[in-house]
Parts: structure tokens; sequence; C-alpha cells
């Protein structure tokens, strides 16, 4: 399935985004290694979905801006994404800390939310529960 490669500004954001497919729009987050290394993978998903892999701002060929400090703005600014868009219904997947920004943006808003996918997620808090440092683990453990 061939994909466009293309830029959208959201936020005051210039925003690389890749997009393929038809059907049911999918919202792919990626984790902090970048999209490119999951595009195989939306390739398949690009047989029954319409595939958004934007890359987040910051990343890769997206700018950078200054607004951007912390999650929760990563999370507000995918839902301006999902309405500039004028998505609904939309399958958000997010793995690692992209599971992190999805389910921030599903507990602000789930207007434009069908469906949610955490693969893995990154950083997520529980009430009582210390999260494991990867970095301070042994490959084992991890």
């Amino acid at each position: 399935m061939k994909f466009t490669d293309g830029f959208i500004e959201v936020d005051g954001c210039r925003t690389h985004l890749r997009r393929g497919g038809s059907g049911q729009p999918l919202l792919y987050l990626h984790g902090a290694s970048g999209a490119p290394a999951i595009m195989p993978f939306m390739e398949r998903l690009a047989a029954r979905f319409d595939v958004l892999v934007p890359e987040h701002p910051g990343y890769g060929l997206s700018d950078e801006p200054q607004w951007l400090e912390n999650i929760h703005d990563a999370a507000y600014f995918y839902l301006d994404f999902l309405k500039r868009l004028n998505l609904q219904k939309a399958v958000v997947v997010g793995s690692s800390m992209g599971g992190w920004m999805a389910l921030e943006m599903a507990v602000r808003d789930t207007s434009r939310i069908e469906s949610l996918v955490l693969v893995g997620p990154a950083g997520i808090a529980a009430p009582g529960v210390q999260p494991a440092d990867i970095f301070l683990m042994p490959p084992e453990e991890v």
C-alpha cells in the first residue's frame, strides 16, 4: 500500500505526516525511536484502515514548537490534530511513549476516539505502583 508523504499545520506546528489506505481512520502514535521503523507494519494496517502516521512535534521532519513542554501538551496537540483533519471515530494506537500520549488523549476527550490500543505504553503512572527504571534493570528483566 502506497503512503503519501506530506505536512499538515496543527497549532502552528508544521507536522510531517505519512498517510495511506482507506476505511476507518487509524492514528498511530510512535514511540521514542520515531516513525520510520514502523512503516512496514503500517502498510499492512492500510489494507483495512486510513492510516495516519505523524512524526511527533520535535521528531524527524516535524517542527519543535516552543509551547510543547510535556506529555499533556502532546495529548492536546493530537486532539487538535484529529479536529484539524475532521476525523471522527478514530482508532488511536500508541506504542511506548505514543501509548502514553494516546492514553492522555482519551483521558481528556473521547469525542473523536472510537477505540484505543496501547502497545507497551511507557510513562503511565498508577497510584501506589513504582514504575520500573528499564535503564537500571538487567536485560533479561526488561
